[in-house]
């Protein structure tokens, strides 16, 4: 198991994916820090400005890459016909989900940390530019930053089971970003007391944002716990069953 997490580890420092996504994660969360700034500014940075409200904006946008990092740590491989000697060293198809499992999980969180502690810094030190005054609770930018880094965790479990699932990357990608960016909005205004307990409305719910407030964060975070174990059994078990040579 040690070789195999070691492999994995190897291939998030040596391929151009996780960097990538996490250059493009920071980018991003960097340009909604400043609109966000913006905003403040043009309504006048009354009051004392708190860092979790640029923390809350990174976390509608971690879940995304963090899903599409799990999604191609299967897909890449199927793509490239690497998974082939990786399956003929470890015939336990289940280590290999494992291994994935623990770096995904921890990758995802990492980036999901950096984005929450980039929006906060780059938020406040744009606020106290502006000549605003920055309120820091630091319990709660704590508290809340963890749920950031969890919530990039399950989503990228989330996208590794979906990854094994559907091995062609595109699908996996384009119909997992559907899900998230368009159905659970359609959900929401269709059978909202259905879509409450959907993995977006849950990621919502654990960092506050503008879906799923009418679920605990307790409940929010067994919601993700149980969907992440889903899409990571249904994808162990298809690639336990597929052909991949």
């Amino acid at each position: 198991m040690r070789a195999l997490l070691r492999s994995e580890y190897l291939k998030i420092r040596t391929t151009r994916t996780a960097p990538g996504l996490l250059a493009g994660l920071l980018v991003l969360v960097g340009l909604a820090t400043f609109g966000v700034e913006r905003g403040l500014a043009g309504g006048s940075v009354a009051g004392r400005v708190a860092p979790e409200l640029f923390i809350t904006m990174a976390a509608a946008i971690v879940p995304i890459f963090a899903l599409v990092l799990g999604i191609r740590s299967f897909t890449d491989e199927f793509r490239s016909g690497a998974i082939v000697p990786t399956l003929l060293a470890t015939p336990k198809r289940g280590q290999v989900v494992r291994s994935k499992l623990a770096v995904m999980a921890a990758v995802g969180a990492a980036g999901g940390l950096v984005a929450a502690v980039m929006a906060a810094g780059v938020g406040a030190a744009l606020v106290t530019l502006e000549g605003g005054s920055v309120l820091v609770a630091w319990g709660s930018l704590a508290a809340l930053t963890a749920k950031v880094a969890a919530v990039a965790a399950a989503s990228a479990v989330i996208g590794l089971g979906v990854g094994a699932l559907v091995r062609h990357q595109v699908a996996a990608i384009v119909g997992t970003l559907v899900w998230f960016l368009v159905a659970e909005n359609l959900a929401e205004g269709l059978v909202p007391a259905v879509a409450r307990y959907l993995p977006v409305h849950a990621m919502n719910a654990m960092v506050g944002g503008s879906l799923g407030l009418t679920v605990g964060v307790g409940l929010a975070g067994a919601l993700l716990v149980g969907w992440a174990a889903l899409a990571l059994a249904g994808g162990a078990a298809a690639l336990a069953r597929r052909d991949v040579a």
